[in-house]
């Protein structure tokens, strides 16, 4: 039984050195692994400024990291507008598609509805051309 707890403690410690040199806990050597291609990369950027984080692809050096500090303080704010404006798109073309199709002409509440409503604006509109 100690003999097993040895051999585990070994493997634990060559994992250790192994993690601490940059091995990633893939099989593949790491010089020949290529993390960094464009496919990797591009996942990358898209994790750091969606907030999603790191994942298993992080940079090594100190430049990297501070690289990707500054990559995130301004691709954060930029992502967060972009979405803003695509939800703003998407609320106005589902608010489009309701009224076009849910809100049928024929339906008697509805028309009655309209028909209010474009009387209000006329009187609105006749009391501000007489002002």
């Amino acid at each position: 039984m100690s003999r097993v707890g040895e051999e585990i403690r070994a493997y634990q410690e060559r994992v250790v050195v192994w993690a601490r040199r940059g091995w990633q806990g893939s099989d593949i050597t790491l010089e020949s692994e290529t993390q960094w291609s464009f496919s990797g990369g591009f996942l990358y950027s898209l994790t750091v400024i969606t907030t999603i984080g790191y994942g298993n692809i992080v940079p090594r050096t100190e430049w990297g990291k501070i690289a990707t500090i500054f990559y995130a303080i301004i691709g954060m704010p930029l992502f967060l507008l972009y979405l803003s404006n695509i939800g703003d798109i998407l609320a106005k073309s589902f608010k489009w598609t309701y009224a076009k199709f849910c809100l049928c002409q024929v339906c008697p509440g509805v028309a009655r509805r309209r028909a209010l409503r474009a009387k209000r604006r006329a009187r609105t509109e006749e009391r501000d051309y007489q002002s």
